[in-house]
């Protein structure tokens, strides 16, 4: 079982969306405990910082791409969330910009490509950590997978 993880921080953007300093030192912090023997334990750990959409999207495919039923893939996003005009969530990058109409889609990553990545995948044991506004729009429209009921009440000692 391998133990993979890719985590992307943005700190610079834009005139239209505030720095967030704090996003590529949380990276640094997730590497850091991922990478501990004694706590993650992670086999490969990538790391993006600043980084432009299409270095973000080819490390998505590469992350969800050719594993095993159960090997263990993270991803992790630290910065800007934004919603398009029909709720759908985009993690932003340094190119993102704001239109007439909101955000221009191409200049960020769409939660639905990495969404789609990950039901390409043939691990089951798939984990997404989005420190962004919006995060909880991350599930819209996602497909369960590897789904198995757990029946507690046989665990659960009165």
């Amino acid at each position: 079982m391998a133990k993979i993880a890719l985590l992307v921080g943005v700190s610079e953007y834009l005139p239209e969306f505030p720095v967030l300093p704090s996003a590529v030192k949380d990276v640094e912090a997730m590497k850091e405990v991922l990478g501990n023997s004694k706590m993650g334990g992670f086999d490969e750990i990538k790391v993006l910082k600043n980084s432009n959409r299409q270095k973000i999207e080819e490390a998505i495919y590469d992350l969800f791409a050719d594993w095993n039923k159960d090997d263990v893939l993270v991803f992790y996003f630290s910065g800007h969330g934004v919603l398009s005009r029909k709720g759908n969530l985009f993690l932003a990058t340094p190119q993102t910009r704001k239109g007439q109409r909101g955000i221009v889609t191409p200049t960020a990553v769409g939660a639905s490509f990495l969404q789609s990545e990950m039901n390409d995948s043939f691990s089951e044991r798939l984990v997404v950590i989005l420190d962004c506004c919006y995060s909880g729009a991350f599930t819209k429209g996602m497909i369960a997978k590897g789904y198995e009921k757990i029946r507690y009440s046989s665990r659960i000692r009165r």
